[in-house]
């Protein structure tokens, strides 16, 4: 017992020396993380690491999205993969049957998946807490069920096959490292707005909910 006193004792002088060079060294280590994010697509060419990377953060844009509901507000929703569903299919549904550029493409999906969270926003103002996560996750497993049943739309589980690469100004930008260096933009876009959002007075007032 005594062994496993002073083992947890030393882990625990670990981790707390960790966190404090850490909170010491933030702008440093900050740095050296975002060069090596930057610097990793031009560090490989295996495909599937780019895959696994590029996905990495497009989760982090999720991630940003949930924390400004859950973490800001303090609201408990289950609606953002419905959101990142519609958005998804909307965009390609865009490129595909309507013809429309990747960039116009990328807008349509926006705004498709806003209306939707509009339209759940109105009559659910005045809900929180359980019954709120209640409504979110039903309108999560309605989408979940229309995308994996409306074949017609979607091709259910088989997915959306064939999907063109993005094109900017004509360039076709179909490689692996072209895949991460668009997600990578999208993920500093999205991390400004969320920053100037939160730091404006409409975010004071999001804060505010959750207080």
């Amino acid at each position: 017992r005594e062994t496993q006193m002073k083992k947890n004792s030393v882990l625990k002088k670990a981790w707390t020396g960790l966190v404090e060079f850490v909170a010491m060294h933030q702008i440093p280590i900050m740095a050296v993380l975002i060069l090596l994010v930057v610097a990793f697509p031009f560090m490989t060419d295996n495909k599937y690491l780019l895959r696994i990377a590029t996905l990495c953060l497009i989760n982090i844009v999720l991630g940003l999205a949930l924390n400004l509901v859950q973490g800001y507000m303090g609201q408990m929703s289950f609606a953002t993969a419905a959101f990142w569903g519609i958005g998804a299919y909307a965009g390609t549904i865009g490129v595909m049957r309507l013809g429309m550029p990747s960039l116009l493409g990328m807008a349509f999906g926006m705004a498709v998946a806003g209306i939707f969270g509009l339209l759940i926003a109105l009559p659910t103002l005045k809900l929180k807490g359980y019954y709120l996560s209640i409504v979110t996750m039903g309108f999560c497993e309605i989408v979940r069920m229309v995308e994996m049943n409306w074949q017609d739309l979607t091709r259910g589980s088989l997915g959306i096959m064939n999907i063109p690469a993005v094109s900017l100004f004509g360039i076709k930008l179909k490689s692996g490292r072209a895949n991460y260096v668009i997600a990578l933009v999208i993920l500093l876009v999205v991390t400004l707005l969320v920053k100037n959002l939160i730091n404006s007075n409409f975010g004071l007032s999001l804060k505010a909910i959750r207080a």
